[in-house]
């Protein structure tokens, strides 16, 4: 394998590496963090007055920068000669980020929902979005859990008498 192969080689799988990572957060009703642990959160009942389906995009250009830079040192290595190696680097850059750009947003979307709550106490309307991990549907009664800059939504558990 040739000198300029094994570093388009490392190159490709650095940056799918990266892309690979792109996904790390979460939105879970049901994941703290360590810092959100022995704080005290204010617990507000409510009842869903809607659910709508949406999608949160995590791209953080992580995939853009990676391809541009994948298919620039690839179109750049193995294609053309001369002056040519630089336009094909610089074609190569472009659908690389686009490409890269595409990727990422496949990959760090993720489904999640926008819960509308009346709450009991105030009467007042909040909107929470959280991953879909727990169904929710209009009518039905849940606590809001409300910590330092985060809200979550857990269904309220019938008690037996």
């Amino acid at each position: 394998m040739t000198h300029n192969k094994i570093i388009t080689t490392i190159v490709l799988l650095s940056g799918l590496t990266l892309v690979g990572c792109a996904n790390s957060q979460t939105h879970s009703a049901n994941q703290y963090q360590a810092s959100q642990m022995q704080q005290v959160s204010q617990v507000r009942q409510g009842v869903i007055e809607s659910v709508r389906d949406i999608t949160v995009d995590n791209a953080r250009g992580i995939g853009t920068v990676t391809g541009a830079v994948i298919g620039g040192v690839a179109a750049g290595n193995n294609i053309g000669g001369g002056s040519g190696r630089i336009v094909s680097g610089a074609l190569g850059a472009v659908a690389g980020g686009l490409l890269g750009n595409r990727t990422e947003s496949a990959l760090s979307s993720q489904r999640a929902q926008e819960l509308t709550i009346r709450m009991h106490d105030t009467q007042e309307r909040v909107a929470v979005v959280q991953s879909v991990e727990q169904r929710f549907f209009p009518n039905q009664i849940v606590d809001v859990i409300i910590g330092t800059g985060s809200a979550r939504v857990v269904p309220v558990l019938k008690r037996e008498s």
